[in-house]
């Protein structure tokens, strides 16, 4: 019999259109006199007709097959979104007996709702793949449709779902999504070869290398032919090794613990699926798939994805069903719709680094698999190197319709040539070979040749450099850049920024700048540099943003992380932040109320950073004996916007044109008593924390340029490309940098929904 079902398991995935690659696909079956014909047609063009549908497989296709529905096609013709045209094979699997067993004994009504998932697998699991995309056969729609995994699954759902996958379960998943694996093919020699040999640009240089050897021009013919062999060789060759390379670069075979059947199993990760649920080990391990966490917190080191060295802090996804006695008076749970584009901070993402994972409650920290090998967001990248989109190039463009002239001019030299001859009573075969002699004259069959001799020297420049490309013609696209852009901060700046000052606010007033953390008088705008933000001690070493790192060590406080339960709050916190020399907290101060200043800070939850949002805050439980707070940083027009009008002053706008005008990089601080216990705190919804804020202040940071910033900018502006500037920040901060770059971008302001780009 096959394991139990669990029916709380979520079984929503994702057929998103957004993410084919494919518009459309027809569906053709192979017709047995369609063939016969073909094969003679063959052998009577002397194996041209087989050449040319090499070249274009869907005329061999159209010539072999009749078109039929999707359900009964052997094979698929394919549109691509970027107008190309591919031909798919059609894959036909049929099921296991265990989960033919399983889903005729399915019972209750949740099961009963089979969907078009399910009866794919029922009747028969129909799959094509197209660039490593899987596109399976729906019976109910009648349409092909890409799996990528879980998508669209209301946030409570996944934190219900803590038993793992049954073994039926597994099996069908793994019909519909395969193996978890990113498996670069590496073609052998002698398929590069055959591949290289039969472009058209060779058969024609091939042609003309026959017809100048029957024609006696062997030394020509030999020269062109060594040139030709010679090139090709060494271009396969660094084709090859740079597929290895990259082939090797994103192999990864690593085992994972995960949830069975109820049970606790260690398997190999390319048999992942999604919805398998896995614990992250405290020491962390390298992603061998896209998963949410749904408990715990990881620090993360994504650098493979962002190219950003400074790690990042994941959290646990919103929607944590709450006890019976803190659930809310009207009852509502959260329904938001689990979307890995706006859950960035709750996803931990294939390839990336999980450097060490923490549950503060004693429990593990488990996250459920969301995608797999090529739907991955490693996958993703990995194909787009691999399948990268045609660009309408101008330079090909035009060299087809220098080929195209030549061409022309080629065909009219071959007619009036032949006029001529016969005119003149010239032989059939001198007829012939002063004809094609023409043709190779006007259009140069060792054009191919020389081209590859050039791709073969820039691609030892490059290799010199460290820098590998296995599509050689896009070298040529790379010679012919205009436009450069390049990101501001961590680009052109330096990674870390230096604090020059805080300016306080007080009574809608603001005060005189303060440089250095030890003035910074007690109070609110102290507690929210000390608190508001994602540093952690990684190998002993406190880490994180650059801006965060600055910010706290003005302070001069300290972070102490509790692996247990603390006996000074009502539920476990993430850490303490105290003044470095602060007095040891007792049992008579935790109800004490005549304290004149905050002993400690403990961290309940936080809000990382999200671009669209422009903020990042923490909820903090102060001793002794205060409700909790919560504490916002973020950009200037932001904080403004949620903060309350009677706590901002009335130049608050000339005050950051003057400081952004400046070059500085400006970021403002408020905060907001929340009035509820911590363990209540910890549910609250993020929008009904960060609004009615008091503001506080403005964060100034400072942040040079890059030694070679102004080296690189001119370089470039000598060689007559375009650089341009691309940032959030302000935008008169982005025109400062802009004029230390030597005018980089100037007069070219862009303004979008989401913010102000320069």
């Amino acid at each position: 019999m096959p394991a139990e079902r669990n029916s709380d398991a979520p079984q929503s995935f994702a057929d998103v259109e957004e993410l084919s690659e494919v518009k459309s696909c027809v569906g053709y079956r192979k017709h047995v006199a369609l063939m016969a014909l073909f094969v003679i047609l063959t052998v009577v063009s002397g194996g041209m007709l087989l050449l040319v549908s090499y070249w274009k497989p869907h005329w061999r296709l159209r010539l072999t097959s009749l078109r039929c529905h999707l359900w009964d096609a052997d094979e698929v013709l394919v549109k691509g979104k970027d107008g190309g045209v591919f031909v798919e094979e059609v894959v036909t699997e049929g099921m296991e007996e265990e989960q033919e067993e399983w889903i005729e004994e399915s019972s209750s009504v949740e099961e009963c709702l089979i969907n078009s998932e399910r009866k794919a697998v029922a009747l028969s699991c129909r799959y094509f793949i197209h660039h490593h995309q899987r596109y399976v056969f729906d019976w109910e729609r009648q349409v092909f449709e890409l799996k990528t995994g879980l998508r669209d699954v209301k946030c409570g759902e996944l934190h219900r779902w803590s038993h793992g996958l049954c073994d039926a379960e597994v099996d069908e998943r793994k019909q519909l999504f395969g193996f978890n694996v990113i498996d670069v093919k590496v073609k052998p020699y002698w398929q590069l070869l055959y591949e290289e040999i039969l472009d058209p640009f060779y058969i024609f240089q091939w042609a003309s290398v026959i017809f100048w050897c029957l024609d006696e021009y062997i030394y020509y013919a030999m020269a062109i032919l060594f040139i030709s062999f010679v090139s090709m060789g060494i271009s396969l060759y660094q084709t090859r090794k740079q597929l290895e390379n990259l082939r090797d670069m994103v192999a990864m075979s690593s085992s994972v613990t995960v949830l069975r059947n109820n049970a606790t199993v260690e398997i190999g990760s390319d048999k992942l699926v999604p919805g398998d649920v896995i614990t992250i080990p405290p020491n962390g391990l390298l992603m061998p798939c896209d998963a949410v966490l749904i408990s715990g917190m990881c620090i993360v080191n994504e650098s493979m994805l962002t190219g950003e060295s400074v790690p990042v802090t994941k959290t646990e996804l919103p929607g944590k069903p709450m006890p019976s006695s803190s659930r809310d008076i009207d009852g509502k749970e959260d329904s938001t719709l689990y979307h890995p584009d706006h859950h960035k901070s709750h996803t931990l993402f294939c390839g990336t680094q999980v450097i060490q994972s923490r549950f503060y409650e004693g429990g593990r920290v488990v996250a459920i698999v969301t995608k797999t090998g090529f739907s991955t967001a490693k996958g993703s990248l990995v194909r787009s190197i691999l399948f990268s989109k045609s660009i309408g190039f101008k330079f090909f463009r035009d060299a087809l319709r220098f080929i195209g002239v030549l061409c022309v001019l080629a065909a009219g030299g071959f007619i009036y040539s032949c006029i001529q001859s016969v005119k003149y009573h010239n032989g059939a075969s001198q007829i012939t070979f002063r004809a094609f002699d023409l043709i190779t004259t006007v259009v140069p069959p060792g054009l191919p040749a020389a081209m590859t001799v050039g791709l073969v020297y820039a691609l030892q420049r490059l290799k010199k450099r460290g820098i590998y490309c296995i599509s050689p013609p896009r070298v040529n696209m790379s010679g012919k850049i205009k436009l450069v852009c390049f990101d501001k901060t961590g680009t052109l700046t330096e990674d870390g920024l230096d604090l020059y000052g805080m300016i306080p606010c007080i009574d809608r007033l603001f005060q005189s700048i303060i440089h250095g953390g030890c003035d910074i008088p007690e109070g609110h705008l102290l507690y929210a540099m000390a608190a508001c933000h994602t540093l952690t001690y990684i190998t002993g070493q406190l880490a994180g943003d650059p801006i965060d790192l600055k910010m706290f060590e003005a302070t001069g406080w300290v972070i102490e992380e509790h692996g247990e339960e603390s006996s000074h709050y009502e539920r476990m916190i993430e850490c303490e932040i105290k003044p470095r020399n602060a007095p040891l907290v007792t049992e008579e101060m935790l109800f004490e109320t005549s304290f004149s200043k905050i002993l400690s800070l403990g961290v309940v939850k936080r809000f990382p950073f999200s671009s669209n949002l422009q903020r990042m805050s923490v909820i903090v439980s102060p001793l002794p004996a205060q409700k909790p707070a919560v504490y916002v940083k973020g950009a200037p027009e932001m904080i403004r916007s949620l903060s309350n009008k009677d706590t901002i002053p009335d130049n608050f706008q000339d005050k950051l044109k003057e400081l952004t005008g400046e070059g500085y990089r400006v970021l403002a601080l408020a905060w907001k008593p929340l009035g509820v216990r911590p363990l209540r705190a910890d549910r609250m919804a993020r929008e009904d924390v960060e609004s009615n804020l008091t503001f506080l202040g403005l964060l100034v940071m400072q942040n040079k340029l890059k030694p070679e910033t102004q080296p690189v900018i001119l370089e470039l502006k000598q060689a007559a490309i375009r650089c341009v500037m691309v940032t959030g920040d302000n935008i008169d901060t982005a025109i400062c940098v802009a004029r230390e770059c030597y005018d980089l971008c100037i007069g070219k302001i862009y303004r979008t929904k989401e913010g102000m780009n320069s």
